[in-house]
Parts: structure tokens; sequence; C-alpha cells
């Protein structure tokens, strides 16, 4: 893991800790109609948090083309194309690799009762620490997390 990703996952969930009440979060959705107004009352994920832990890095949420009244996570970098489908954006960003961002962003790979801001900073700093995740109940390094991805559906 890079050390970019690690401080970016770091202040994530530094601020996730600090800055956003409980109330605040919602891991069903990358954030609810409202946010981007700063509507009282409207929640978002870890990963629609981090475009105001990184404002101005190109981490933005958009209004869907096909349903304005929801939000997603978009990447513009520097140079390049906008990324649209939102755990790629989240992936090039902190510079992980997307199988690792839908592990610590996607509300499917967490249990229901889990789905809480809580356990969320704690899977992120877990990452961080081990340089591990799981998928599938496999313990993968994140390091070796393409030859894992060509093990499963490239044979």
């Amino acid at each position: 893991m890079t050390q970019k990703a690690k401080n970016r996952l770091t202040k994530l969930a530094d601020f996730l800790a600090k800055k956003v009440k409980p109330g605040w979060f919602n891991l069903s959705s990358w954030a609810t109609r409202g946010f981007l107004e700063k509507e009282c009352g409207t929640t978002a994920c870890a990963a629609g948090w981090a475009t105001v832990a990184f404002p101005n890095q190109g981490l933005e949420l958009r209004k869907r083309y096909s349903d304005r009244s929801i939000l997603d996570l978009t990447f513009l970098p520097r140079t390049g194309r906008r990324i649209t489908d939102p755990f790629q954006a989240a992936a090039v960003f902190f510079d992980i690799p997307e199988p690792v961002a839908q592990y610590i962003f996607c509300p499917s790979d967490y249990d229901f009762e889990k789905r809480t801001k809580r356990y969320v900073i704690a899977r992120i700093r877990r990452v961080v620490k081990t340089e591990q995740w799981f998928s599938y109940d496999e313990l993968i390094p994140v390091t070796s997390w393409k030859k894992w991805a060509a093990d499963r559906w490239l044979t």
C-alpha cells in the first residue's frame, strides 16, 4: 500500500471520527438529496464525507444523469477524464485497488448491524494498519490483489 493511500485513508478515518456525528452518517448512500446544499438532516457515507474532508481535490458528489435526486461519487484527476463509476473513483482517489475500495465503502460488504460510522472507521484503520482486506472470507494482502483477482476470474 502506498504512503499516499495510507495518508488519505487515515485522514478520512480521523475526519469521520472527529467531525461527523453518528446521525450524519449513512452507509446506504453516497449522500442524500440536499447534502450538497448543506440542508439540515442530510447524511452521507464515508466516501460522501471524503468530498468534505478533501475539498478541491477532484473528488465530488454529482447528480446522476438518469435520476437527478441521486448523488454519485466522481473523481476528476488533475490530468485525465472524470471517473464516474463511484468505486473506481474512490479507488483512484485513495490510490487503492478497486476491490479494496468496495470492501471499505460498499454497504453490502458489511453485516447490516455493522453499517455504522464506528465500524467503517475501524475497517479503514485495519486496512491501513495490516494492509489486508477480506473477500469471501479470505484474508488477502492488498499488495497481492491482482494475483487474487487473476486466480479468481481469469483461470
